[in-house]
């Protein structure tokens, strides 16, 4: 996977200062149960909102 560390996040103190939008993962939601999957989807939109 990759993880994408942010400037802006870290100066404005997040941290760690990933950036989950543009981050990804080899294994993805194929690791996940189908419960999981649809929890973490809407979550990831949530979160995109804001970043």
């Amino acid at each position: 996977g990759q993880i994408f560390l942010s400037a802006d996040l870290f100066n404005a103190g997040i941290r760690p200062a990933i950036n989950v939008g543009i981050s990804v993962s080899r294994v993805g939601s194929a690791a996940q149960i189908k419960a999981m999957k649809q929890v973490a989807g809407k979550l990831k939109l949530e979160l995109a909102q804001f970043a």
